[in-house]
């Protein structure tokens, strides 16, 4: 009894990293299963990895306090929901304010220094952007054929190139630290092999 009274009233970080690592795959498939249920995408704009990424980063910086006795897989369900619900309060402001520009848009074209600066500049970007994504779609395609048969090297460079961090990417992937450190090696000796000058546009950090 005194022990327990003596206890902090949330996790601290060292016990939130060992309630995280507790997570097996079917969990996770059940939370992001869970959050697509909630409508992440449609309510938010947010696909379930991303709600789940957010979710772990906000518990493991201690934003979110993580009260004891609270079971992990209720504790981050309720977690995502919220997450989803403040992100669709943002998202609806976002579309709302995007509208308004629409319904307003012949005021600025009006303005003949923005509409020359317009027509003059805006199809350079837009063929310049369109090459550039091109040639990124090109050399993540290549990657990834070089590890069609590694499962964790494909959930690695799946969460990684939705720019999700390290602590997300653990709990997506159900890595242990050792694990993700493993991973991230064997992608980086590959790809260097593979292309020994090195990528024109990205390169493993």
């Amino acid at each position: 009894m005194t022990s327990e009274m003596s206890q902090p009233a949330h996790y601290t970080f060292a016990e939130v990293q060992q309630l995280l690592g507790t997570l097996t795959t079917a969990d996770i498939a059940r939370l992001l299963q869970a959050y697509r249920i909630s409508g992440c995408d449609a309510r938010a704009g947010m696909s379930s990895n991303d709600v789940l990424s957010e979710v772990a980063q906000a518990v493991l910086t201690m934003e979110r306090a993580w009260p004891r006795r609270t079971e992990t897989i209720p504790y981050l369900l309720m977690t995502g929901r919220s997450v989803i619900s403040n992100e669709e309060k943002k998202y609806s402001r976002t579309e709302s304010t995007d509208s308004t520009r629409i319904e307003t848009g012949d005021i600025a074209l009006q303005k003949p220094e923005l509409s020359a600066d317009h027509s003059m500049r805006s199809p350079e970007i837009q063929v310049a952007k369109a090459q550039k994504k091109s040639t990124m779609n090109e050399w993540i395609d290549r990657i990834r054929q070089l590890f069609v048969d590694d499962e964790d090297a494909k959930c690695f460079l799946t969460q990684k190139l939705a720019e999700l961090k390290k602590a997300a990417i653990l709990v997506a992937c159900n890595f242990t630290d050792q694990g993700y450190r493993a991973v991230e090696k064997r992608i980086k000796d590959k790809v260097r092999k593979r292309f020994p000058k090195g990528l024109p546009w990205w390169e493993i950090q």
